[in-house]
């Protein structure tokens, strides 16, 4: 019924002309008026009880499309629809049905709105109109040629939600029956979840109390046959299962604070208990295994820190409960709304009421200060934007979405096994680790005269069967020997005259602050602030660990495995590294993108736009089991891949001595790649910073590892003089920047000549945007009266192309961000400016290939991002978009790449978009 939502459809030359006729009806429950001539009187009407009404849109176009949307009040009578614009625009149902002659479809929805008002004509209970705002009902038909699908809320779309104080409920189900030329599909699900928290506290000054009480409740049941036309004793199947888990946790506080004088006496009692239980049966009919069934069941008790726990596993057939799951999985994806879905509690471990999901990455911020009793905190909450040559990409957490929020506690938490290593082209020697190579990172600074800054960044393997290298490594023994450097940067040209070459240390790491590299010097040494406090925090602020950074900086490489004795773990940085961790997740050559972004259908147009609102990989672009993106992006965000493992599958949970999962232990390797990611994404982004906000940067000198760590340089011209002509000369030499060496053991001695690695200028000025403007290729644009999304690809001009470094030949690789610009061309909504940066996804997956000995080889894929851009005018509110006329709103995106250095490119992208 609004203009926006009718599109101007012109006939092609030499076609006929189209037409469509359109007719509005609203249908009352009652009325005041006693004949359709005898006028509405709106004194009459206003009081009137009117349990339903309904507005009905109905149209006819000439292809014999006819369509029918229509929208359904409770308690409403004509006067609040017409005078009320919030219980206008919220419904409590909405429908629609097609049917297409000429594409031979029927398609039919009801739905419930989570949002709806109620004109209180006669007035609705407030219970009631919580209860019907916090359920939610869907109902969709399909018929067409080869095809009858009806679904019912499928899978967990009939939800009902009650919360009433410290109780909340929810309740979700649905149903599905799909009759095709290939199968016949029956399935049901339900699951209920419910959740009572109490908490009391006392305080008398002196003395209090605290009581705090949980009980979680999860009950699921579902199933899925299938009855396959072709093959039927190959692809028919059924599967079932049921779960409950209940888990209730009880905690108890007592405290005394007594002050006599000079002196303070504290006394903190506590009493916790935590009891979990977890069971679960699941049966499944497959061919050729034919019926078999799987029985679980968890006992966990946990009481003043230590744990008893039992598990019980009884499996008769169990193969055949597989086969069957894997069979029906997929109709759990194909109703037409797309969803999530969620196991039947106790079927999958991980999404136990305990459980808690895979482990999340490590943290990235460090806050280091000087040895002390007041050290200072900083939060390493960040999100990993997609990563460069000078920040490698952040491989995604097992089950996680391409945005990666670091915790500082997980690379911490314990020792695991670590496992075969990866076959290498140099086996790893225990104890001694890969020296690694280093870019040198340009950036430009806004100071007053030309500047230059630099940073050192030690390169990332460039393929999986390279070995991975870090810093230089902590040293052994606590407390440890201090060794006297850490690092030797050898130049092959030495400094020339004509501009100062400054180390930017903190004085906090003992380096003394700014200090100057005099011209002719032929190397420079530094060493790291081992006995530095590392002090971390989570999102919540709520301080998780403290000690010295040669203890911290021990869990980015994979440890030497040991227990001590009960089975507990050593204390925070009491462990011994052994390996550097195996780099499996550097991606290879092989990207899968979206190809319906580049070739949209009509029926994926809007939802293509709509659904990158939600999440990275748009729901509403409905999942396609055919198409290799959405196949591989389901896996990989799946908990049961990992990026880490020779196989792409997560490691099986470690077991303690009571045989129970310590789910707060991550995979090793795992924790090592991703703390030492995590710290090159931090020291890039405080890099940066540095260079283009001089205000900021007292607190990042003092603060920042980059600084810390004496991996920034700082070039600027001699008095009187204002050009750098020279210090590029100097770091473009074709001698390149000489060699580093630093210690590779735990030991005090810097490594041998044999192991020193080489130095290089990543970002040349010829690289650089300014001198070098990357094109926009493939642009694609999507537009909505909601949404505009852009998509395109980088690429520089193919010439000048380095065949010796295909990374200097990727805009990717030396691109910081894009600057967008939105400006409104036909009228005055303010101009709106925004940074962007998207991420990839991370897979690995069988490569089609087989090693010498017939075993699959795995390589990691990347999935791109589904659009560069989605702009969804968030500035704007709805009342902005119903506003929007037949012709619709103009709009300029000017789109500007911004290199690692700071330049802007000269060639920046364009683009003009239509709301409508």
């Amino acid at each position: 019924s609004k203009r926006n939502a009718w599109r101007v459809d012109l006939e092609n030359e030499g076609e006929d002309p189209r037409w469509t006729v359109a007719l509005r009806a609203l249908f009352a429950g009652a009325s005041a008026q006693a004949s359709p001539f005898s006028g509405y009187k709106p004194t009459s009407e206003a009081p009137l009880p009117c349990v339903y009404l309904m507005d009905l849109v109905l149209a006819v176009r000439s292809d014999l499309t006819f369509f029918m949307a229509g929208r359904a009040w409770l308690n409403t009578n004509y006067h609040d629809f017409h005078n009320t614009p919030k219980v206008k625009d919220a419904p409590l149902l909405n429908g629609f049905m097609m049917l297409s002659v000429r594409q031979s479809r029927f398609l039919a929805n009801l739905s419930s709105n989570p949002q709806a008002e109620f004109g209180d004509h006669p007035p609705v209970p407030e219970f009631i109109k919580t209860l019907l705002r916090g359920s939610r009902f869907t109902a969709t038909l399909l018929i067409e040629p080869g095809l009858l699908h009806y679904e019912l809320g499928w899978p967990n779309q009939l939800q009902a939600n009650l919360n009433m104080g410290p109780l909340t409920v929810q309740v979700r189900a649905g149903q599905i029956m799909r009759l095709s030329t290939r199968e016949l599909v029956i399935g049901q699900s339900f699951l209920a979840r419910g959740k009572l928290e109490l908490k009391a506290e006392f305080s008398a000054g002196f003395f209090g109390a605290g009581l705090y009480a949980l009980a979680d409740v999860a009950y699921g049941i579902r199933y899925i046959g299938v009855l396959a036309f072709e093959d039927t004793s190959r692809n028919s199947a059924f599967y079932g299962a049921v779960g409950l888990d209940i888990r209730v946790k009880l905690e108890i506080r007592f405290w005394l604070r007594i002050k006599l004088g000079f002196f303070k006496i504290s006394i903190n009692l506590n009493l916790a208990i935590d009891l979990q239980f977890t069971a679960a049966l699941q049966v499944g009919i497959s061919f050729p295994e034919v019926a078999g069934a799987l029985g679980t069941a968890t006992v966990s008790l946990r009481v003043m820190g230590r744990r008893l726990g039992f598990n019980v596993r009884v499996g008769i057939n169990d193969g055949a409960v597989e086969a069957a799951k894997l069979k029906t999985e997929r109709f759990l994806h194909i109703g037409l709304e797309a969803e999530d879905v969620e196991a039947i509690p106790g079927t999958d471990r991980n999404e136990s009421l305990g459980g808690g999901g895979p482990p999340p990455t490590p943290g990235s911020a460090l806050a280091l200060t000087p040895e002390g009793p007041a050290p200072t905190v900083a939060n390493v909450s960040i999100t990993v934007p997609g990563g460069s040559a000078l920040g490698p990409t952040s491989a995604p957490i097992p089950g996680g979405p391409a945005t990666v929020v670091a915790n500082a506690t997980t690379a911490v938490a314990g020792v695991v096994p670590a496992g075969p290593l990866m076959s290498a082209a140099v086996a790893p020697t225990p104890g001694v680790f890969h020296v690694p190579d280093y870019y040198v990172g340009i950036a430009q600074g806004t100071d007053d005269v030309p500047t230059l800054y630099l940073l050192l960044v030690p390169r990332s393997p460039m393929s999986p069967e390279e070995l991975d290298g870090f810093l230089a490594v902590p040293p052994r023994d606590n407390p440890p020997t201090i060794p006297d450097k850490d690092f030797e940067w050898t130049f092959s040209n030495a400094p020339r005259d004509g501009f100062l070459f400054s180390h930017l240390q903190s004085s906090h790491s003992g380096g003394g602050g700014h200090t100057r590299i005099a011209s002719g010097v032929t190397n420079h040494t530094w060493k790291m602030p081992w006995l530095n406090v590392v002090s971390a925090t989570t999102e919540n602020e709520s301080a998780e660990q403290s000690g010295k950074l040669y203890q911290f900086l021990r869990y980015a490489y994979v440890p030497k495995l040991f227990e001590l004795p009960g089975g507990n773990d050593p204390d925070f940085g009491q462990i011994e590294p052994e390996f550097d961790p195996a780099p499996r997740w550097i991606p290879g050559d092989t990207t899968i993108e979206d190809s319906r972004v580049a070739n949209p259908t009509t029926a994926a147009f809007e939802a293509a736009v709509r659904g990158a609102a939600e999440q990275y990989a748009a729901p509403y672009f409905k999942f396609d089991p055919n198409s290799p993106y959405d196949r591989n992006l389901r896996e990989a965000c799946r908990v049961t891949t990992s990026v880490y493992t020779p196989e792409g599958k997560a490691p099986p949970p470690v077991l303690d001595q009571n045989n129970q999962p310590m789910l707060d232990r991550p995979d090793p390797h795992q924790a090592a790649s991703e703390l030492r990611s995590s710290l090159v994404q931090a020291m890039t982004r405080d890099f940066f910073e540095y260079a283009s906000t001089p205000t900021a940067r007292p607190k990042l000198e003092a603060e920042s590892a980059a600084f810390q760590y004496g991996l920034v340089f700082k070039i600027t011209p001699l008095a009187g003089q204002n050009s750098l002509e020279k210090a590029h000369e100097w770091l473009e030499s074709l001698s390149g920047l000489g060699t580093m060496r630093q210690r590779n053991t735990p030991e005090e001695a810097l490594c041998g000549d044999a192991d020193k690695s080489v130095m290089r200028l990543f970002n040349r000025r010829k690289e650089w945007f300014s001198n070098r403007p990357p094109e926009f290729a493939r642009v694609r644009k999507f537009e909505h009266a909601n949404t505009v999304a852009i998509d395109w690809r980088l690429e520089f001009p193919h010439q000048d192309l380095d065949p010796n470094n295909p990374l200097r030949d990727d805009p990717e690789h030396h691109l910081r961000h894009y600057v967008v610009r939105r400006e409104h061309l036909d009228g005055n909504d303010p101009s709106v400016t925004f940074p962007l940066k998207t991420a990839e996804v991370l897979h690995r997956v069988d490569s089609g290939k087989k090693d010498a000995g017939g075993k699959p080889i795995f390589h990691t894929i990347r999935l791109p991002s589904r659009f560069q851009m989605v702009d969804h005018f968030a500035d704007q509110n709805a009342e902005d978009v119903a506003a929007l006329t037949a012709n619709g709103k103009l709009y300029l995106y000017t789109i500007t790449p911004i290199d690692v250095a700071g330049n802007a490119s000269t060639r920046p992208l364009s683009i003009v978009a239509q709301r409508f």
